[in-house]
């Protein structure tokens, strides 16, 4: 009876320890967003409009292969 009980302890606390590291990475994960956006708003501020315009092509060129790839994946799982 020792056993199961040292067991349900054993399994109690590593779902607490993991529930605790997943909540302490999320908070870090929350933290670092906060951190680019604010970096990226400095650089913004600080571009000029061909940059600007060059980075929204960029954006741009990104989304699409995104799409592309998505509608690929779409494609071969309706085979």
């Amino acid at each position: 009876m020792e056993n199961l009980t040292n067991i349900k302890d054993y399994k109690k606390e590593n779902e607490d320890f993991y529930n605790s590291m997943n909540q302490k990475l999320d908070y870090l994960l929350q933290q670092q967003k906060d951190i680019l956006t604010e970096q990226e708003k400095q650089r913004i501020r600080t571009m000029t409009i061909e940059e600007v315009q060059t980075e929204m092509l960029r954006v741009l060129h990104e989304m699409k292969l995104d799409i592309n790839k998505l509608s690929d994946l779409l494609e071969r799982g309706e085979e």
